[in-house]
């Protein structure tokens, strides 16, 4: 818990908010994973791009996480996500959602903690977490 006191606060607006109290005791749950994401990984460390080079990343990566999976004819249904910028470029990290746990499990286990290279980038894969 933070405790600020008027000596200490600089913004006037900021006092509206601090209680007249000498200290309040918060009792404050820690939070709990939610672990509903199973068949989802996410990575980082992706090149960032343009709106116009994402359907190409995207099926560069969506072949790597097929190698993972030794689906080597692609037959399983992979998904990937960019969050992106307003402009429509990526932010450098995303998605990647598997058809079963069991598939995103092998993948984390095949990329390990090195994750893949994709071209100058090293890409770290960890499972989502929310």
């Amino acid at each position: 818990m933070v405790q600020v006191t008027l000596d200490e606060c600089p913004d006037e607006h900021v006092l509206e908010y601090i209680s007249d109290a000498e200290s309040e005791e918060f009792d404050i749950p820690k939070p709990v994973m939610n672990e509903e994401f199973p068949r989802t990984i996410f990575f980082c460390n992706a090149p960032v791009t343009t709106a116009e080079k994402i359907p190409k990343m995207t099926d560069m990566i969506k072949a790597i996480c097929h190698k993972a999976i030794q689906d080597d004819q692609q037959m399983q249904e992979i998904k990937i996500e960019f969050p992106q910028k307003e402009d429509g470029s990526t932010f450098g990290c995303g998605f990647v959602t598997y058809r079963s746990k069991a598939a995103a499990a092998m993948a984390l286990d095949y990329f390990g903690d090195s994750g893949f290279k994709f071209g100058k980038s090293q890409v770290h894969v960890r499972r989502r977490r929310s």
